[in-house]
């Protein structure tokens, strides 16, 4: 039960550091959970600024891959959290 606990606290840590991470970025007040990165403008720069940041984040090495597979913010996070997991391929 512990442990669930810890971990939906770390997925609701993850979700709001990549909201802020995508806030900073894309020079957006509010990122919803669900909007999509191409849809809020965003392009390789962006993210390129947004994986750098999510490495510092997470202390992990990632891929521009991993953002184009998981654009939106609430996906990107559950994706961090499984290579924090290292459950991740």
């Amino acid at each position: 039960m512990v442990r669930g606990w810890l971990r939906s606290r770390r997925q609701r840590r993850l979700l709001d550091e990549v909201t802020a991470i995508w806030c900073e970025v894309l020079g957006r007040e509010h990122v919803g959970p669900h909007e999509d990165f191409l849809e809020l403008g965003g392009d390789s720069v962006a993210a390129i600024q947004i994986i750098s940041r999510a490495e510092e984040l997470t202390g992990a090495e990632l891929s521009i891959q991993l953002l184009m597979e998981n654009r939106t913010v609430a996906a990107m996070a559950g994706e961090l959290e499984r290579v924090l997991a290292g459950e991740a391929t």
